[in-house]
């Protein structure tokens, strides 16, 4: 259960949840905003976006990381992998998904949610528990037991070739936007200006 991975997070839960305020406030904001018209029990629907395959990916890997990190005892690597798994949840996929409103978002959302607040419980056990009560309230079976931390460990998976390619190519567009970005900035082009045109290259 995730309770018996807390000892391994113990020193570094004041840590998690000091240093770490920004990731736990952009993290809480994402919960409440994003699930007013989420019902309990959705469950994952077929028609999914690049996106939605894409932060599923990205839980895979928050899975694996911090895991790995806390059986090595290294708290502070995970929490740095927490920390940008967030930023890449609140700062892309969110924003990237403004004004969804269809299920594959909501379901999406509240799965990558849920397993979240079971990977970072050993070291925010607080906001893991209020993010946990917020997203399974309601919800019906013993799939979800009454605190998160009485939940399983989420069981670390294996990415696929397909979940491997859209890492890899949602990095190479994340980059594409930062040099826009940076390129906007020098010329002093407002970021809500369009531009008539934009070319890059990729290396393979």
């Amino acid at each position: 259960s995730v309770s018996d991975t807390n000892h391994r997070g113990a020193d570094a839960a004041p840590l998690a949840e000091t240093s770490h305020a920004r990731s736990v406030t952009a993290t809480w904001q994402t919960t409440r905003q994003s699930f007013k018209q989420q019902t309990a029990n959705s469950q994952r629907v077929i028609n999914q976006t690049i996106l939605d395959k894409w932060i599923l990916a990205r839980v895979k890997e928050l899975t694996a990381s911090v895991g790995e990190s806390l059986d090595k005892y290294d708290t502070v690597q995970a929490t740095r992998v927490i920390a940008d798994y967030i930023d890449d949840l609140s700062t892309w996929y969110l924003r990237r998904s403004r004004g969804r409103k269809d299920e594959a978002f909501f379901a999406t959302l509240r799965e990558a949610l849920i397993t979240t607040s079971r990977v970072i419980a050993p070291v925010m056990p607080y906001l893991s528990e209020f993010l946990y009560i917020e997203l399974t309230a309601g919800s019906t079976g013993t799939e979800y037991p009454e605190s998160v931390h009485l939940s399983d460990w989420p069981e670390a998976e294996e990415l696929n070739g397909e979940e491997k390619n859209i890492l890899r190519d949602m990095n190479i567009i994340r980059e594409a936007a930062s040099i826009g970005q940076a390129a906007r900035k020098q010329l002093k082009i407002p970021v809500r200006q369009p531009l008539s045109r934009l070319a890059f290259s990729v290396k393979n």
